[in-house]
């Protein structure tokens, strides 16, 4: 296998896993080519350029509501993209496409089983995206992050093997945290999230009057001033609009709050990190309290719905996680248990391993479905 296209996009959920996927491609042979095809709008394009990985835009768009007019310009633009597409995979001549959902991806896979070239699936949530889950029974393997999703793919051979993730994460610096006074990560993703912000305006004075511990909050730029007044005579506590590096703020931490993104959940159980889990009420198919329960269910965090964040309750998470040790201790390696840091690497394996083994005209289904933890 020596040239592979990679999409996905819309938000970094879908992007990130795609990036990782490509750089490990990559970096197993000098020889190889990659290609990236995704919205010239969003950030795949940037974040494709940061890893240094060519990049096509298509005109791709989601599929909103019932307004007639936008359904006739998505498949207006589904039309034109899938078109795009075909001349990329006839140029680039790709031995395998590889897709981690989201609208971006549907024309070029589309594409590709045009082209009867074969595609390979990843989904990050427990709960799969319509993307996926349109595009499944043609897909050669599918790779799921959770226990449980193989559930949604009946007809196909999908392999439970986590999410891949940054080498940044990965390689990040293992070392012992400092002693001292146990410190709170506070993050709502690129753009912050109102609900936790003023849960935790509330929430923080009151816990330092008994308690100690620092904090280290991400509120995004339209709320940051509001929370840095709210909380500027506490030396203790941070704020920032954006954290830029993740990996290492994870590894001084010692207790997360934030949304249960797929990424977010990969890159703290990596880190061996106890979480409090408020799920984004507005995730289709509210597929990040699906996210969430996996880690609740294993002892790993707490959730608690975005409906009923308040800061009184969320003082009442925070104290006992805060003042006890051992509690934290105890959830961080049910966290860890969950990890999956060979994520990428394994599905590349299997990848490499489908073409290896397939005739130069096998076009046929996939074979059972398994799970391999």
């Amino acid at each position: 296998m020596k040239r592979m296209i990679f999409t996905g996009g819309g938000t970094g959920g879908h992007i990130y896993p795609a990036l990782a996927l490509a750089r490990e491609f990559l970096d197993r042979d000098p020889a190889r080519k990659a290609l990236y095809l995704g919205s010239g709008r969003g950030l795949e394009s940037r974040a494709a350029a940061s890893e240094g990985l060519p990049f096509a835009p298509i005109p791709a768009r989601p599929w909103r509501g019932r307004n007639p007019l936008q359904r006739i310009l998505f498949l207006w633009d589904l039309l034109r993209a899938w078109f795009l597409c075909i001349g990329h995979l006839r140029r680039f001549r790709p031995d395998a496409v590889l897709a981690t959902g989201s609208y971006v991806s549907l024309p070029v896979v589309l594409a590709a089983r045009s082209l009867r070239i074969p595609y390979f699936l990843q989904e990050q949530n427990r709960v799969p995206g319509k993307v996926n889950l349109w595009m499944a029974s043609r897909a050669r393997e599918i790779y799921a992050a959770f226990r449980g999703t193989e559930e949604h793919f009946p007809k196909s051979s999908c392999l439970v093997f986590g999410n891949p993730l940054r080498p940044s994460f990965l390689n990040r610096e293992t070392g012992e945290r400092e002693e001292g006074p146990p410190r709170l990560l506070v993050f709502g993703g690129s753009r912050g999230a109102s609900r936790i912000n003023r849960a935790v305006m509330e929430a923080l004075p009151a816990l330092l009057k008994d308690l100690a511990f620092t904090a280290l909050l991400q509120t995004g730029e339209e709320e940051l001033e509001e929370v840095r007044s709210a909380l500027a005579v506490h030396d203790s506590i941070e704020v920032f609009p954006y954290l830029d590096d993740m990996p290492r703020h994870m590894a001084e931490a010692d207790l997360l709050l934030c949304r249960a993104g797929a990424m977010s959940l990969a890159e703290l159980t990596v880190c061996g990190l106890p979480a409090i889990l408020v799920p984004y009420p507005h995730a289709v198919d509210d597929h990040q309290t699906r996210n969430a329960e996996m880690l609740v269910e294993a002892g790993a965090a707490l959730l608690l719905p975005d409906s009923e964040l308040q800061g009184r309750i969320l003082s009442e998470a925070l104290r006992p996680l805060l003042s006890d040790r051992a509690l934290r201790e105890k959830m961080a390696l049910a966290s860890a248990s969950l990890a999956k840091p060979d994520a990428a690497s394994r599905i590349l394996d299997s990848i490499e391993k489908y073409l290896s083994g397939r005739g130069a005209d096998d076009i046929s289904s996939p074979g059972s479905k398994g799970e391999i933890s």
